[in-house]
């Protein structure tokens, strides 16, 4: 079994010890490619048949980052300088829960003219968000068993890149907070008046499924120029069109 492991702040005793680990781990062999990395900070990232570990210090200080700023449980916004933020910055450090992050992932086989075919990746869903490392994000549309045919929604990945799903399905928020507000096809909010609040998500589950021809990815639809959907109304928004 092969395998890559990215570190920083690591010597070669502390690598030989966590090469036996994973071999323990899995009860196999396992010839590892070592990579320094110093924007790890600390810490590692394995990634071994398919299966990434993050294990690195910038993975657990993202993730203290995200939930200093999450203003779900109590409504305020630290980033604003609110007045209640020295009270409730206490309360969200006390909560906080580090975890080592095990997740799949795939690898770009191809890509050009807004699509991509990723293989290896398992467990995805139709009309999930695909994450690539190179910031690029794709939605899913064809998925057959490990391989994947996805739609480019923004950035230019690169074959041999990897990907990992978000366990999200395209939607976007609904509700009396939308109106009047100008967003991306995303969802995300684009008018500078902050984050959209809305009573639920709606998943733009009104995309059909799609074939391939050829080499392009052409969804279903009636009617000139292809569509994420047959009729506009479904979703209260325009379709987005290839």
């Amino acid at each position: 079994m092969k395998g890559t492991l990215w570190y920083t702040g690591c010597d070669m005793a502390a690598l030989k010890k966590i090469h036996k680990r994973f071999e323990k781990k899995l009860g196999e062999s396992i010839e590892f490619e070592y990579i320094e990395d110093c924007s790890l900070l600390g810490g590692f990232i394995a990634h071994i048949d398919g299966i990434s570990y993050d294990m690195s210090l910038k993975h657990r200080l993202d993730e203290a980052r995200e939930a200093l700023l999450d203003k779900s449980s109590d409504g305020t916004d630290l980033q604003n300088g609110e007045p209640d933020s020295l009270i409730v910055l206490p309360k969200r450090l006390s909560r906080l829960e580090f975890r080592n992050e095990v997740y799949a992932y795939g690898t770009v086989e191809s890509a050009g003219d807004g699509i991509v075919h990723v293989a290896g990746l398992t467990g995805r869903k139709y009309g999930e968000l695909l994450n690539f490392s190179r910031g690029a994000v794709a939605l899913a549309m064809e998925i057959d068993g490990d391989n994947i045919g996805a739609a480019v929604l923004y950035g230019d990945p690169e074959a041999g890149e990897q990907v990992t799903g978000s366990g999200h399905v395209l939607s976007v928020p609904v509700g009396n907070s939308l109106l009047g507000r100008i967003i991306s096809p995303l969802g995300e909010p684009l008018d500078g008046k902050g984050l959209i609040g809305g009573e639920l998500d709606n998943p733009l589950g009104h995309v059909r499924r799609g074939h391939a021809a050829g080499h392009r990815f052409v969804p279903k639809h009636h009617g000139p120029g292809p569509h994420f959907g047959d009729d506009d109304r479904l979703s209260g928004l325009k379709g987005a069109q290839l």
